[in-house]
């Protein structure tokens, strides 16, 4: 009898003891699940960032990748992923509080945030930018209204002089691309070795679309590239051909043809004195109007969509930005209080 209860009583220890390294395994299981769960995430983050990118670049195929529809496209693919990556960031959060403030993203996401502010700075130049080619445009189409208003054969020497000077004034336009010289100093983007996976990996990521966008549109507005920009799927690579096709100025193809047909149309014009009744004269001066006014037409299109686009990604940023560093600050209180509670006094 005596040596049944002794049984008995070793038994329940042992029982209790299974009972807690089950929980404590059952514990650990659903850990693992979290995280398999969590890398899966961001493994389709990778995946959808590539997916985004490769169809840019497949979508615009041609000689010239420079160009307004292009540039919307490109801040549409960073709007994406960066409504992603925040979805990725309070999911992981949510699991581990205090995660932000340990390395190597205590040291990654001030980075980020940096950029993000210089990145303001880049997206109001290209704001003046805008303004600067609206006045080009409206000089342009005072020209070929002047040279289209008429028949050839029915210019006059006003209308000759009208388009002239529009044109004149088109040329001496400066472009405010000094506005840019704030943002040059962070695109210098460095891939460190110590970021494989998860979360970091991600922000990294994120990082690389901010720099590479921030240098498109530089390249594109003032035709530097202001440093090197991070190796996203063969994009970099065509952009750097169009830098090397033009010496000065900006890279856009629609303010590049604009141009050229403008210049077009003052060299025809060259001859044309008060006399002149030249009707192949006048009849060229007319066609050079025309290809002016499809310039105009292009650059037009897209550029409603681009500044409505250009003003989303600025408040976006903005926001983005900011709940980042909330995000940041509630980090770093919760491993003070992790902290502290591990260290009584």
């Amino acid at each position: 009898m005596e040596q049944r209860q002794a049984c008995s009583t070793a038994a329940v220890p042992t029982r209790r003891r299974s009972l807690l390294s089950f929980r404590r395994n059952q514990v650990v299981s659903m850990d693992q699940q979290s995280h398999d769960h969590e890398l899966q995430e961001h493994d389709l983050f990778h995946s959808n960032v590539s997916q985004l990118l490769l169809s840019l670049l497949h979508e615009h195929n041609d000689d010239h990748l420079l160009t307004i529809p292009f540039l919307s496209k490109l801040i549409q693919a960073f709007l994406c992923c960066e409504e992603e990556f925040r979805s990725l960031l309070h999911n992981s959060l949510a699991c581990n509080p205090s995660l932000l403030s340990r390395p190597p993203l205590d040291r990654l996401l001030p980075d980020h945030l940096d950029r993000a502010v210089k990145s303001l700075d880049v997206f109001n130049a290209v704001t003046q930018t805008l303004e600067s080619l609206r006045q080009l445009h409206r000089q342009a189409d005072i020209a070929v209204s002047a040279l289209l208003h008429r028949p050839p054969s029915q210019l006059g020497q006003a209308q000759l002089n009208r388009a002239k000077r529009a044109l004149t004034k088109l040329f001496t336009h400066t472009h405010p691309s000094s506005s840019f010289r704030r943002g040059c100093s962070f695109t210098n983007h460095r891939i460190t070795g110590d970021v494989t996976t998860g979360l970091a990996l991600s922000l990294q990521t994120m990082n690389s679309i901010l720099t590479f966008l921030i240098w498109t549109l530089m390249s594109a507005f003032t035709g530097t590239s202001a440093g090197p920009a991070p190796p996203l799927v063969g994009l970099q690579e065509r952009i750097w051909e169009e830098l090397k096709k033009k010496k000065n100025g900006g890279v856009l193809l629609e303010l590049q043809v604009l141009e050229k047909c403008s210049r077009a149309v003052l060299n025809a014009m060259e001859g044309c004195g008060d006399c002149c009744k030249d009707e192949m004269q006048m009849r060229d001066v007319a066609e050079k109007g025309v290809e002016l006014g499809e310039a105009c037409q292009r650059l037009n299109v897209g550029l409603g969509m681009f500044e409505r686009l250009l003003r989303e990604v600025f408040h976006r940023t903005v926001k983005s930005r900011g709940e980042l560093q909330q995000c940041l600050d509630q980090s770093c209180r919760s491993s003070s209080s992790s902290a502290a509670a591990s260290f009584p006094l």
